[in-house]
């Protein structure tokens, strides 16, 4: 099945069929809007940059006073909007693709949306920064076993990501790879300012561009050689 799944990608982009091109406003809608946050909150003071990216309970736990700025873990309340947009499409769309008996297609976006929920209940939870080193996880084997999962999904499912376009998850990957680093310096004398905020930010509009292209593929994707494979027994 996989070596099929690889000969029918390979057949489309050598075709003049160009369903797998990702379009242009996909790339505009995962970077234009970050970009413009992050541009907006780069010429705030550091203090309500602190305040912007944190999570609401972080920034009411650091903050002196009692008074709450509206804009209080603005730009992660965004993310988890994002993040939840990724995950109830994908979810919904498995449903589609199991009930046209693409099997292999409803499982590789069932898997997706169970990844997502799990990053999205870390970020709205704060799952590795404060659940689990209360027993005794630390933070750094947390991320490690969510690359690995991730990884895992990529390897099972690499023929489908071929076909769909590979550009936007690589784009997310780098954004939390950021995102991670800039997390773990932080604290130190290498740490870059809005690092972690920014490349998570990055990191989840492009994982939602790649998930909503995804389901866009597999919604058109019966008009093609591709849909007659992914529904074979």
């Amino acid at each position: 099945m996989e070596n099929e799944f690889r000969v029918v990608s390979q057949h489309l982009q050598s075709s003049s069929e160009k369903a797998h091109v990702t379009p242009l406003w996909l790339f505009v809608l995962a970077t234009v809007v970050p970009l413009f946050v992050i541009i907006i909150l780069a010429n705030q003071s550091v203090e309500m940059r602190g305040q912007a990216f944190r999570d609401t309970y972080s920034a009411v736990r650091r903050m002196r006073t009692g008074q709450f700025p509206p804009y209080m873990g603005i730009v992660s309340n965004l993310g988890i909007v994002i993040w939840c947009a990724a995950w109830a499409v994908t979810g919904f769309i498995s449903l589609v693709m199991f009930h046209k008996r693409a099997i292999r297609l409803g499982l590789f976006l069932l898997s997706q949306s169970v990844i997502t929920g799990i990053l999205v209940a870390d970020d709205l939870l704060l799952m590795h920064e404060m659940v689990y080193p209360r027993f005794g996880i630390d933070e750094v084997v947390v991320f490690a076993v969510y690359i690995c999962l991730v990884g895992l999904w990529v390897g099972t499912f690499r023929a489908v990501i071929s076909f769909i376009g590979a550009g936007l998850l690589i784009l997310s990957g780098l954004g939390f790879a950021c995102s991670i680093v800039g997390d773990m310096l932080e604290g130190t004398q290498y740490h870059v300012p809005m690092m972690d905020g920014s490349g998570k930010l990055f990191g989840i509009f492009f994982w939602t561009a790649f998930a909503l292209r995804g389901c866009w593929v597999m919604l058109e994707a019966d008009r093609t050689p591709f849909f007659a494979v992914a529904t074979q027994k």
